[in-house]
Order: C-alpha cells, then structure tokens, then sequence
C-alpha cells in the first residue's frame, strides 16, 4: 500500500510539470533569480570566485554569499556573510 500522498507528489515532480513551472517561473521572470542564476553559472564556469572572506567583517569563520545591490548587474557582487547580509538589507530598506 502506497502513501496517499505518493502519487501526487510522483505526478508534480515529473520533468513536464517541472519544465512548465521553471517556464512560467523561472530565472527570465523575476529579475533576481536570473541574477542568482547568472552568479551560480559564472561560479560553476570559474568567472567568479567566492573569496571566502567577508567583504564588509572581514570574517572567515562563516560562510560568505553573494549580495546584489543592482540585480540588473548580476556579476557585480559583494560576498558578505549571513548576519552581514541582514544588516546590509536592513539599511537598504531604511534607505
């Protein structure tokens, strides 16, 4: 006996499901996953590296990501670590 919850998520996870929702809501739709994606593809292509090191603490003891101030320049980037990131959100949006 299967879970009734199988077949729907079997049905929702096949790549005709999946290919039509990354076509309505994919990277192309929404300025910043296309961004995210641009960053992920030039990391994987050895374009931008992850110095490891935040930019704003100059910590290394946490991971680092990369924060967009314009997602409509996805390359240019500033690696800050988490708690970095919030605060660097928190005083955009009191700008």
């Amino acid at each position: 006996m299967t879970h009734p919850d199988a077949r729907r998520y079997t049905v929702a996870t096949t790549p005709a499901i999946l290919n039509g929702f990354t076509r309505a809501y994919g990277p192309q739709k929404c300025p910043k996953k296309k961004a995210h994606h641009i960053v992920t593809q030039a990391i994987k292509a050895g374009e931008l590296v992850n110095p490891g090191i935040c930019e704003h603490c100059f910590g290394d003891e946490r991971k680092v990501f990369a924060h967009h101030e314009d997602y409509d320049k996805p390359l240019e980037v500033n690696w800050i670590c988490r708690p970095c990131h919030f605060t660097r959100h928190k005083e955009m949006d009191d700008d």
